[in-house]
């Protein structure tokens, strides 16, 4: 499987492409309480996902809501929160190529999930980009 690195801000290094997270669990408890058939964890993991995705096919652009809109289905307010949540958590629409904080890379490798890496040489690696080279 072709593996991609996805640099996120250190804060944010809980997050995993294979895993849901406790604090997504408990930020947006709608699609983990069973009670909708249309907020499921799975149709979570797809929202989130396909919106990281869109941010990565550009990531020198802001992606907006509307953007994303245009492609999900379901619920639009338990869309915005999902999409709100990746903006809070610096996941999406955040300048890559200037962080000057400590800095993480994430694997995807989708089939296996992502593995986080913490780097407190952010800075000094290959910059720009989606990190995907």
């Amino acid at each position: 499987a072709r593996r991609e690195l996805m640099r996120v801000p250190a804060h944010s290094a809980w997050f995993e492409w294979d895993a849901i997270h406790e604090i997504e669990r408990a930020t947006l408890p709608e699609f983990f309480n069973n009670k909708s058939a249309s907020k499921t964890a799975k149709i979570y993991k797809e929202y989130r996902d396909f919106i990281i995705d869109k941010f990565r096919e550009n990531p020198q652009r802001k992606l907006t809501f509307t953007q994303c809109r245009k492609f999900l289905s379901g619920d639009v307010n338990a869309i915005y929160r999902v999409y709100a949540f990746l903006e809070h958590w610096s996941l999406i629409n955040f300048d890559q190529s200037g962080l000057s904080r400590t800095e993480v890379s994430v694997q995807d490798e989708r089939k296996g999930g992502a593995k986080a890496a913490g780097s407190e040489e952010g800075k000094k690696k290959e910059g720009g980009g989606n990190g995907a080279g």
